[in-house]
């Protein structure tokens, strides 16, 4: 066998050296490759626990999230928004979002190139009002995707809610009293002004409002005394003399009382007042004084936090700008500096962290402090992301409620306000549902009518009215609930506890919703007084007024017993025409009085025998302006004075002394004339024989719808033709 060549030994030892220095390049290579291969799955294992984290917190979050595509299709959504569907999350998925919740017939109303952040509100029911916080693309969704985000503010809308009511409810019972209500400050400056005081001082509540009350007295010293007395004995009861805007002075009794809050500071005074002018008048004149009453709210809408062992890990901007704090600023820190004492943050230690540990959720209405030492009200909602021990990984969300307890506070001053308004009234305030039964009755029944303020809670308050005027009282309320009117005034008869009866004036306010069901509020007034006054005044001058025409009557002997024959016919006509009879009342007495003003006619004149020349004529014509200068200053309930002044016109404006034609005329003074033309012309008088009754009834029917009134003088003619009526003494 040949031996090999050096040449060739030579080759193959670098072939193999080449061999061993690619083996060690490519070992070299594998040992980089598979370090790039470890970090990759290290670098790929950190984002999925970062995601599940991030995940945990979206899901752990008490207010509902999702987010769809471009189609409304969801593709994230976390448990909170699931249980409001009713559905697994998982099974949410791809589902379109406005068929499941909140239920809608199609998508929010927020524009597919929209990619800003936007805010609205939503009620998912009847009871619920969300705000919906909203971004897109701006936050690095992709085009025509959308996060939602709801917090539940239903309970600051409930709140704003009652004070609207408590406002209008209270309103309504200041607007309908049919006293006076003046309320005023510590400063004496007017703060309430209700439609009663309007009428009584003639000012509108613009123009007084913030006003000092010294321009409602007389003088400055009285309202000052009034303020001091009020203040000394803690309100006061008495005459004062109050001015009118256009400086007339009235006469009032004042009651005054001190308002004060629920902590018992003094807010102002608040004085109820009754008109006793005419009242004072009526013991000078026998007239009554009206009275009355014067007296007088990040994205989420919610912070959110991720803690840690208590230590603040993440926040979103809504949850800093609360605080006063950058983001970065609360990253990191303990939640005890969101807390006004170290004793605040262990206490709710004790008691959230317990309950988050069991799965459970914790919420709470806290104090809470920002950056600049400031103090706020917040509710809290905190839930752990796992219950591995106490104290772990929760989720935190926090509403700012400054403004619903400022709400709640300012409703509780509104309502002591207004309660030491009807309680301080001397009139009764009621409430009644729509079937007429009490809810509420002020203190002020006892002194009305003797029964104790909640005694008649639940009874009806048609019970204690007089079985004549039942049916008026149920009409006027039927109205008001029909709403027919916003306001009723009805006057009837209401019995006492010791049996007797009052006259009672009561004003109903229009019927409005409170608590779910229809209630009104009525006013009741005691006027037994004031028409008991009224009646014996009436009386009086009555007595007065027929004693001086019947004196007047015997200065012309034929006149004797003129004026009561013509009231009789008169009377008689008016009950024949279908007139009530207290219409009828007043036109007996105008028939009585007709020529009193004839007290200025010389008796020469009244007592001639033949006819009057013509300036006998124009002055026998002055008697009917002189009677109404007599009696125009009387407050009758008739029209006596424009009666007297109208006895003599005729329809066809042939008469005297204003020529008045039609029905420019007084129907009582069309009834009046017919009497008194055909009385006259039964009677003898001093210039002329009586015609008798023939002629009498021949001359109003020749005249009947000319001069005359046509029902007026059928009426007449019916009486003496077809019912026998003759006048007395003739």
């Amino acid at each position: 066998m040949d031996k090999p060549s050096g040449t060739g030994g030579g080759q193959r030892h670098t072939e193999t050296e080449q061999l061993r220095a690619d083996l060690t390049a490519a070992r070299a290579e594998l040992d980089k490759l598979t370090a790039t291969l470890r970090e990759q799955e290290t670098s790929s294992m950190r984002v999925e626990r970062a995601r599940q984290a991030w995940a945990q917190t979206v899901d752990a979050l008490a207010q509902p999230i999702f987010m769809h595509d471009e189609i409304g299709c969801i593709v994230r959504a976390n448990r909170a928004y699931a249980d409001r569907a009713g559905l697994p999350v998982k099974n949410l998925i791809g589902k379109v979002y406005w068929k499941l919740f909140p239920v809608r017939d199609s998508a929010f109303a927020v524009s597919d190139s929209e990619d800003g952040h936007t805010e609205f509100e939503f009620s998912a029911s009847p009871d619920e009002v969300f705000l919906v916080r909203s971004v897109g693309a701006a936050a690095g969704l992709p085009p025509s995707w959308r996060l939602y985000i709801f917090q539940d503010i239903t309970g600051l809308k409930g709140a704003e809610a009652a004070i609207r009511a408590s406002a209008q409810y209270a309103r309504s019972i200041v607007d309908s009293s049919l006293a006076t209500i003046v309320a005023v400050d510590r400063d004496r400056r007017i703060l309430e002004f209700n439609p009663a005081a309007e009428r009584a001082f003639g000012y509108q509540r613009e123009e007084v409002l913030g006003k000092s009350v010294n321009l409602l007295y007389d003088d400055p010293i009285t309202a000052e005394t009034v303020r001091r007395i009020a203040l000394e004995r803690d309100g006061l009861v008495g005459e004062i003399v109050n001015r009118r805007k256009n400086g007339e002075l009235f006469t009032s009794l004042l009651s005054a009382a001190i308002l004060r809050d629920a902590e018992g500071k003094m807010l102002g005074i608040v004085g109820t007042s009754m008109n006793i002018s005419e009242r004072k008048q009526a013991e000078d004149k026998l007239r009554a004084a009206l009275a009355e009453l014067e007296l007088i709210f990040d994205n989420a809408a919610a912070g959110i936090a991720y803690v840690r062992d208590r230590v603040i890990e993440r926040v979103n901007r809504r949850f800093a700008e609360m605080l006063g704090y950058d983001k970065d600023e609360l990253v990191g820190k303990s939640t005890e500096i969101l807390y006004p004492a170290r004793e605040d943050y262990e206490n709710l230690g004790r008691e959230a962290y317990p309950e988050l540990a069991k799965g459970g959720i914790y919420q709470a209405d806290v104090q809470f402090k920002r950056k600049d030492g400031s103090l706020f009200r917040v509710h809290l909602i905190g839930r752990a992301v796992s219950r591995e021990k106490e104290g772990a990984d929760s989720i935190w969300v926090f509403e700012d409620i400054t403004e619903r307890k400022a709400a709640e506070e300012r409703l509780q001053r509104r309502e002591a306000y207004y309660r030491a308004l009807v309680e301080n009234s001397s009139d009764v305030i009621i409430v009644v549902n729509a079937e007429g039964r009490i809810k509420y009755e002020s203190p002020g029944i006892e002194r009305m009518l003797g029964y104790g303020a909640a005694e008649r809670i639940g009874h009806s308050s048609f019970e204690l009215v007089h079985p004549d005027d039942v049916a008026g009282v149920e009409e006027a309320y039927q109205r008001i609930l029909g709403g027919e009117a916003r306001h009723a005034r009805v006057e009837f008869r209401m019995r006492r506890r010791d049996g007797s009866w009052r006259i009672v004036e009561a004003t109903g306010s229009g019927v409005f919703e409170s608590g779910g069901e229809k209630i009104g509020i009525v006013n009741l007034r005691d006027v037994s007084e004031r028409r008991h006054s009224e009646q014996r005044l009436l009386e009086s001058m009555e007595g007065a007024v027929i004693a001086v025409a019947i004196a007047l009557e015997s200065r012309d002997p034929y006149k004797a017993g003129h004026g009561n024959r013509v009231a009789v016919l008169a009377a008689k006509i008016g009950r024949e025409l279908g007139l009530p009879e207290e219409r009828v009342r007043g036109i007996r007495l105008a028939a009585v009085v007709h020529d009193i003003g004839k007290i200025h006619i010389p008796v020469e004149i009244l007592m001639k025998p033949g006819q009057f020349n013509e300036i006998e004529l124009e002055i026998m014509r002055t008697h009917c302006q002189a009677g109404y200068e007599i009696l125009k200053h009387l407050d009758f309930p008739w029209p006596i004075a424009q009666i007297v002044m109208q006895h003599h016109e005729l329809l066809d404006g042939s008469g005297y002394p204003l020529k008045l034609q039609g029905d420019d005329i007084l129907l009582e003074t069309r009834i009046v004339t017919v009497a008194n033309v055909v009385e006259a012309m039964t009677g003898h008088r001093a210039h002329l024989a009586a015609a008798g009754i023939d002629a009498a009834l021949a001359e109003i029917m020749r005249f009947r719808g000319v001069k005359f009134d046509p029902e007026a003088v059928d009426a007449c003619v019916r009486l003496f033709r077809e019912k026998g009526f003759m006048f007395a003494d003739r």
